[in-house]
């Protein structure tokens, strides 16, 4: 991890935030940190992590549940199934090559149904320097939970910067003005490719997006057309197939895509939206799409 941080940092200084874990306390894997990784070792309070990390705010609840749908699909063959059960014809190594498959397939599917950005917000691991956002720091069961940012010592906020005195040329200057346009060019560039990567917003011929949810997300949804944005995909159509009574493994709808692809989803209320600032995971109805 050091050499990780030396080549991405260079000459900065950083912050490594960990689990207050007795390894990670001790004098010499904190020196190590200062000297090899210009790193500073700061420890959360503990028995608190399941407040603090994003893992334990729900992110890894979900993906666990999709470990699950992969694992059930795949002995849902039988070939398959009878290769599990036999105990000789999967030795360690098949195994954990078939987990790190399931895993590998799991976490795409869970981001591409969740908001993961959502748990490092309420974690408050995204903390912004000007305060913007700090009303979404909600850690999981404290619900009146409210942040207050500590106001800076007025003897540390009248700090002096200090001043480079090393000379500059006008060279120099012109050379970094040059390389700084040419960056911007790059990332103008990068940001044109990223938004072609991702389907826009659109409304199928013929339909008409529904503004709102139904309040009843039950049976009657089968056969209505919907759209759902995928993230690093974006909006897809396709049309509501099944619906979970016992909610399948978690998810309570099965989604047919245009593409044949079937798909489970867990299609909530407060995910409905539409339009290209939605975020991935937002689904919506569309209007006299019944499949006949």
């Amino acid at each position: 991890m050091v050499p990780a941080f030396q080549k991405s940092l260079q000459d900065e200084e950083s912050v490594i935030f960990a689990d207050n874990l007795d390894a990670q306390i001790q004098p010499e894997y904190l020196e190590n940190q200062k000297e090899k990784g210009r790193a500073l070792g700061w420890s959360l309070l503990k028995g608190a992590t399941h407040w603090a990390q994003p893992i334990d705010q729900g992110a890894g609840r979900e993906v666990k549940r999709d470990v699950d749908y992969e694992q059930n699909e795949w002995l849902e063959v039988p070939e398959n199934l009878e290769k599990w059960e036999s105990g000789t014809e999967l030795n360690a190594s098949d195994r954990r090559i078939l987990m790190t498959w399931w895993v590998g397939n799991a976490y795409k599917r869970t981001c591409g149904r969740v908001n993961l950005n959502r748990y490092f917000e309420k974690s408050g691991c995204l903390l912004s320097v000007n305060g913007h956002g700090d009303d979404n720091i909600t850690p999981e069961g404290l619900a009146s939970f409210t942040f207050d940012r500590p106001v800076i010592p007025a003897v540390l906020a009248a700090a002096p910067v200090q001043e480079n005195v090393a000379a500059t040329t006008h060279a120099e200057l012109q050379e970094s003005a040059e390389q700084e346009e040419l960056l911007e060019e790059e990332e103008l560039s990068d940001e044109d490719e990223c938004s072609d990567e991702e389907e826009k917003w659109f409304i199928p011929p013929g339909y008409i997006a529904e503004e709102h949810a139904s309040a009843e997300l039950d049976r009657s949804m089968v056969g209505w057309h919907v759209m759902f944005k995928w993230n690093g995909v974006g909006w897809c159509h396709g049309w509501v197939s099944k619906f979970y009574t016992r909610h399948r493994r978690g998810y309570n709808f099965e989604i047919v895509y245009e593409d044949g692809d079937r798909r489970d989803h867990i299609l909530r209320v407060q995910d409905y939206g539409r339009g290209d600032a939605a975020q991935a995971g937002t689904w919506c109805l569309l209007k006299s799409a019944r499949v006949e």
